[in-house]
């Protein structure tokens, strides 16, 4: 399995990123579903914090027997393991303290069995509760803000991304996601492929691979795209994103205006409008302006799709100087997913 992250005192207290080389504690946990999706959630009643199940693995146990028994003790359920997430260290420098967490998702194949909690759990008051992944989420998220214990701080953090490691996947992280560009009256422009990295509910953000091949049939050529990019389809709005990344850095914004993007069982598709709006060097700059104008002419634009095309540059423009989604960090957070050479 992967290193799903490394926590140190750098993301919890702002201090030293110093990771410890040698493991205090082998340990399993993750995520565990009932039949209708929702997360298995240790409420711990008396401190007020919830955790995600799981613990130390114990002599002679392999990482998702650790993870079954653990799910067995806490929640009373017996459950299967669907999915290998990756591995998680959290490097507790001002412990001395290094744990390794073996991370999974787990689906429940039976509930309501007894629960054995240890001295220390049930003093805490712990006691499963059953919320949605978004609440799940919305709460350790909550809990981390304010809470100031350093060895809490941890434990949310872990469990946080063990989340949206889960949240990934469960929607479709990872599979293949074919781009379509048209041109207004469906005529066919450029398509290319992608991964998924993450699904919402009005939006996509997916992985195009360095070398990676685009077929523009307009120019009626095969391009090598030599860049990997993170790339945002919002299903809502009259633009796309694709941030080109070298060496873990975004180099070039380059934003389309387009008719919304339709995402089907074919993949994502959307009709550009030529106009696009893009960022290098520092400096935002509108492009293609007398492509437009031709077009506007050559394919017969209506004068209110002309009107609407220069209208939602304007919005664009505006969400990128606030700073609105997905200018406001969403697209940055997720460069880890690229090399850093290429």
């Amino acid at each position: 399995m992967q290193t799903l992250k490394k926590i140190t005192d750098f993301d919890i207290q702002g201090g030293a990123f110093t990771l410890l080389n040698r493991v205090s504690r082998y340990a399993a946990r993750g995520v565990l579903l009932d039949q209708d999706g929702n997360v298995a959630m240790m409420d711990m009643t008396r401190v007020g914090l919830l955790k995600l199940p799981g613990g130390g693995i114990e002599a002679g146990e392999e990482e998702g027997e650790a993870f079954l028994r653990e799910i067995q003790e806490e929640t009373g359920c017996s459950a299967e393991i669907v999915h290998a997430l990756g591995y998680i260290e959290e490097h507790k420098w001002r412990n001395s303290f290094m744990q390794h967490s073996a991370c999974f998702i787990a689906k429940a194949t039976a509930v309501g069995g007894p629960v054995s909690f240890t001295r220390q759990e049930a003093a805490l008051g712990m006691q499963v509760t059953w919320l949605t992944l978004p609440e799940a989420r919305e709460r350790l998220a909550e809990a981390l803000r304010g809470v100031e214990d350093y060895s809490d701080r941890f434990m949310l953090m872990r469990d946080l991304t063990i989340l949206d490691e889960a949240a990934k996947w469960l929607a479709g992280y990872g599979t293949t996601i074919p781009i379509r560009a048209l041109k207004y009256g469906n005529r066919p422009h450029y398509d290319w492929e992608t991964t998924l990295l993450e699904r919402g509910d009005a939006h996509l953000f997916v992985l195009g691979h360095a070398g990676r091949k685009l077929r523009h049939y307009t120019k009626g050529q095969t391009f090598t795209i030599d860049r990997w990019t993170v790339e945002f389809f919002p299903l809502d709005a009259w633009f796309t994103v694709s941030a080109d990344v070298v060496d873990g850095q975004i180099v070039q914004y380059y934003c389309n205006i387009c008719e919304p993007p339709r995402l089907d069982q074919e993949g994502v598709s959307f009709i550009d409008l030529d106009l696009d709006l893009v960022y290098r060097d520092g400096v935002w700059q509108v492009v293609d302006e007398d492509e437009f104008a031709e077009h506007t002419v050559k394919f017969g634009y209506p004068p209110d799709l002309v009107d609407r095309v220069w209208q939602e540059l304007a919005k664009l423009q505006a969400r990128i100087a606030s700073r609105q989604f997905p200018f406001n960090g969403a697209i940055e957070r997720l460069i880890s997913q690229t090399p850093h050479e290429v």
